[in-house]
């Protein structure tokens, strides 16, 4: 395939199109252009040829500042610079953190029912977003339904909207399938899970590799946690109305603006 632009460097950049949420993924791995291009991504071949000297994170002529998965990572381009400055990384909260494990809200304490806006602020900080899990939990609390009679804890409504509220898009998957497209690429997730014996627990996820994603739980990591199979947690996965009351499932992506 030619080129669409040439810029005298030796490095291929690859350009696919996802229709689904209107997103281009510029990537210098082949493998990763691929495996996107195997769940459903449209390859738009090479995009250009970029040059080696500079930053050897990935950075190309002719990108604007913005998020984009490079290389199964997130990372933020800086056209001002020239070169990627920043990435995603998940940053673990613990819904038990004595700081707010008792603040409550409707009453319920944040140990009680704070799984779901842990998990939001784990990835909203991931993304550099100055919240701790009482921020949004006072900000869900108060626009959305969390811990509001009848609600107790958060409905997925609670967690995609405190996502927009802090500049981030979010997609509510269709399928393990989907699931595992967006985590090879870099995006975190959150998923409503049914743990059996009445208890749902919101979780957080990031990272992809043969089949596994790596599991945060807010609750000190002891209910589900550490490297699990995308098919395990897709089996259980919650269904009750108010876990997916903004899409076909409890799991949801999310990314940056």
């Amino acid at each position: 395939m030619k080129a669409s632009v040439y810029s005298g460097g030796s490095v291929k950049t690859y350009r696919a199109y996802n229709s689904g949420i209107k997103k281009h993924n510029f990537t210098t791995s082949l493998n990763e252009q691929q495996t996107i291009v195997k769940y459903g991504w449209k390859d738009e071949g090479l995009a250009w040829y970029a040059l080696k000297t500079g930053d050897n994170s990935g950075a190309a002529i002719g990108l604007k500042s913005g998020w984009r998965s490079v290389g199964g990572v997130v990372k933020y381009y800086d056209a001002s610079k020239g070169k990627y400055t920043k990435q995603f990384s998940m940053v673990y909260y613990s819904q038990l953190d004595s700081r707010w494990s008792l603040t409550t809200y409707g009453g319920y304490t944040m140990a009680q029912t704070g799984c779901g806006q842990t998990s939001v602020a784990m990835i909203l900080s991931g993304f550099g977003k100055i919240v701790t899990p009482p921020t949004v939990a006072t900000y869900s609390h108060t626009y959305g339904s969390f811990d509001r009679y009848p609600e107790i804890g958060s409905a997925q409504s609670d967690l995609t909207r405190p996502a927009t509220h802090w500049g981030l898009s979010y997609k509510v998957m269709s399928s393990a399938n989907q699931l595992a497209s967006y985590l090879s690429q870099g995006y975190p997730a959150t998923v409503c899970l049914d743990l059996g014996n009445g208890v749902r627990h919101i979780v957080a996820l990031n990272g992809y590799s043969n089949g596994y994603t790596t599991v945060y739980d807010p609750y000190n990591n002891m209910l589900f946690s550490g490297r699990r199979s995308i098919s395990q947690i897709w089996s259980l996965l919650s269904w009750k109305y108010d876990n997916v009351n903004m899409g076909p499932s409890a799991a949801t992506i999310f990314m940056p603006i």
